[in-house]
């Protein structure tokens, strides 16, 4: 099943496309919502659409007023397929016949076999994203601390920024040991790089990474850098930009001519990741899993407390530079990603 904010994206049942989406409480949400469904709709025009809002804070009134408002600016015959359906505690509200609101539908209309469906459908709840491993998690931000040449670090600042417990901190540790010097005051060092687990990274990253992948319907181009351009309103600097953009911004001399997606790495300590802000980065975008189909962005979880992700002139913020080596191996740039790390491991001894 292909997830975006609880279903995948094209939930048919009968002649009707299903889209379930949590945390639309306001006007550009919606908007955005729409949009993306009338792209299913266009390519399919035997089909109509039904969005389901669950415990949304938008009013009937509000939804009368937004929805009537675009159509001024959406193809009527799309808009005349498309069906809004309000789903609060457990229970559908009210149902248009269409976005025009001309009439409202009562309870049951929509017939058993959809009912039943929808049901399961809400309930699904939320996808849940699993934290990476406890140890890769550590060993990341340690090899980011080592990169930035931040080291020593104490273990209580390690757990600062990891958000591990001491114990699991700790395990951490002595796994690294060969890799670690000893220090007075037992603060955390690396004696050399340790080659042989960032090569275990590396070989088991696509497992332990939690990773949402989205691209446009099948014939619909998406310009990278157009998406890159509406991160200027992620003031949190929660979502760093990696891959290929986030490479070069740390090793210039990256040879990858232009941008063949966009990488996201997002960092959260909840095991649900809000990927409301996709919408808003480009309302076409699809979830999918199919991973022979190219992706045109993918983002990925990033369970640690503190980011380390480095804000740029521009107000934008880039995704660590472990973060980016992993993207551009995942995305098959192991030369250009063995190529980067050595320069910056040659740019830290000056």
């Amino acid at each position: 099943m292909d997830e975006y904010n609880n279903i995948k994206a094209d939930e048919v049942i009968g002649d009707l496309i299903i889209e379930v989406k949590r945390g639309i409480h306001s006007a550009r949400d919606l908007r955005a919502a729409l949009l993306q469904l009338s792209y299913q709709l266009v390519i399919r025009p035997d089909k109509r659409g039904l969005l389901v809002l669950v415990n949304s804070r938008l009013t009937k009134e509000r939804l009368d007023a937004e929805t009537n408002q675009m159509r001024q600016v959406m193809r009527n015959d799309i808009l005349d397929r498309i069906y809004i359906l309000p789903y609060t505690d457990g229970s559908p509200q009210w149902i248009p016949s269409s976005v025009d609101n001309s009439q409202w539908w009562p309870h049951g209309i929509l017939g058993d076999e959809i009912e039943v469906n929808l049901s399961r459908l809400v309930k699904e709840g939320r996808p849940v994203l699993k934290p990476r491993d406890s140890y890769y998690s550590i060993l990341q931000a340690l090899i980011v601390l080592w990169i930035r040449d931040a080291m020593p670090i104490t273990r209580t600042r390690l757990m600062e920024i990891t958000g591990m417990s001491y114990p699991t901190v700790a395990k951490a540790l002595g796994r690294l040991g060969p890799y670690l010097a000893d220090t007075s005051d037992r603060s955390v060092v690396f004696e050399y790089f340790p080659r042989d687990e960032w090569k275990g990274l590396l070989a088991v990253s696509s497992r332990v990474r939690s990773t949402k992948r989205f691209a446009a319907p099948q014939g619909i181009a998406r310009e990278v850098e157009q998406m890159i351009f509406r991160l200027r309103d992620n003031k949190s600097g929660e979502i760093g930009i990696g891959g290929v953009a986030g490479a070069e911004h740390y090793y210039p001399e990256l040879d990858i001519v232009g941008l063949p997606r966009l990488d996201l790495s997002v960092v959260s300590r909840k095991k649900d990741l809000d990927l409301d802000f996709v919408m808003r980065l480009d309302p076409a975008l699809e979830p999918v899993k199919d991973l022979k189909r190219p992706a045109d962005l993918v983002v990925h979880l990033v369970t640690r407390k503190e980011s380390l992700f480095v804000e740029g002139q521009d107000g934008r913020f880039w995704a660590d530079p472990v973060e980016c080596l992993l993207d551009l191996h995942e995305s098959g740039f192991s030369r250009q990603g063995d190529e980067m790390l050595d320069y910056l491991e040659k740019r830290r001894h000056g």
